[in-house]
């Protein structure tokens, strides 16, 4: 009977060897199919964020190459406007090529300043230098430009339209109007009508321009 007992248990025991030999195998398996997986997952993440940095290189390229573009057509913009200007808006004055003579700019703009009917004129210059830029392309042509800022008072704000007006027509060289600031220092009613019919001098505007201005000159 002991003998009998015996065989059992060693049956059993080799069935449970058995057992835990499949199930040693099967997690030894598991275990390598899921290194296996990790493995791939690694290897195409790493794919993956080598293509994204690829695709990165490859738009920061594209920016690079539009920005270029742009750039050419801008020059290309700025060219043919340049040539518009040159053919349409300058005066055969001002394509003399006699660079800019603030001393003669000055005499000029107060004369007009005069004829505009503007009081109180003050004007100034800043440091005259040479430019580039769309004005300066020209191998031969040196641009001289400096601005100008005239303080003035006026009757009305129709009076520093006029003004602009003349001194486009009559200044003799390129000008850009960067800044008009004006300022309403008393209201136009009857007091102000009969001041002025009086013959005495009023004023209801004052104004302050900032005028850049260019002028060529041959190398």
């Amino acid at each position: 009977m002991l003998e009998k007992e015996k065989g059992i248990i060693i049956k059993r025991m080799n069935k449970i060897k058995v057992l835990f030999s499949k199930i040693t195998i099967y997690l030894s398996i598991s275990i390598a199919f899921l290194i296996l997986f990790i493995l791939i997952l690694n290897f195409h993440s790493q794919q993956e964020s080598s293509l994204i940095q690829k695709v990165n290189v490859l738009e920061k390229q594209n920016s690079i190459i539009t920005t270029q573009i742009n750039d050419i057509i801008n020059k290309s913009i700025a060219a043919k406007n340049y040539i518009k200007i040159w053919n349409e808006e300058f005066s055969e004055e001002q394509k003399n090529l006699k660079g800019i003579n603030t001393t003669n700019i000055y005499a000029k703009i107060l004369a007009i300043a005069k004829d505009s009917k503007l009081i109180n004129v003050s004007l100034s210059f800043s440091p005259l230098i040479i430019t580039g830029g769309i004005f300066g392309e020209k191998e031969n042509i040196k641009v001289f430009t400096t601005i100008a800022t005239i303080k003035f008072s006026t009757i009305t704000d129709i009076d520093v339209l006029n003004f602009l007006d003349n001194l486009k027509k009559d200044i003799g060289c390129f000008i850009i109007v960067q800044d008009i600031s004006l300022t309403r220092t008393r209201k136009i009613n009857d007091d102000f009508i009969k001041t002025l019919n009086s013959g005495n001098i009023i004023t209801a505007v004052d104004s302050e321009i900032k005028i850049r201005l260019y002028g060529l000159e041959a190398k």
